[in-house]
């Protein structure tokens, strides 16, 4: 039995989709505001962006990125 088990009740989870219509730019943009990608030097960073372009050049001008959301829901015991 974890802390969880103990503290909390029954749990209820919902996972639940989206597709957001986007660009190579816009995605490139994304990828290089991650917090662990920002501090990269310069040369890795553009390295970077290059693939992520011939990443998505198959997929057309725009193209539909997925998400997925998990959201738990617990009653506090």
């Amino acid at each position: 039995m974890d802390a969880l088990d103990t503290a909390f009740g029954p749990s209820e989870r919902f996972d639940t989709t989206h597709r957001h219509e986007i660009d190579a730019d816009t995605l490139v943009a994304r990828v290089m505001s991650t917090s662990y990608i920002a501090p990269l030097a310069p040369e890795a960073r553009d390295e970077l962006a290059t693939k992520v372009r011939e990443l998505v050049a198959p997929l057309g001008d725009r193209f539909e990125l997925p998400y997925v959301t998990t959201a738990w829901a617990f009653d506090r015991s």
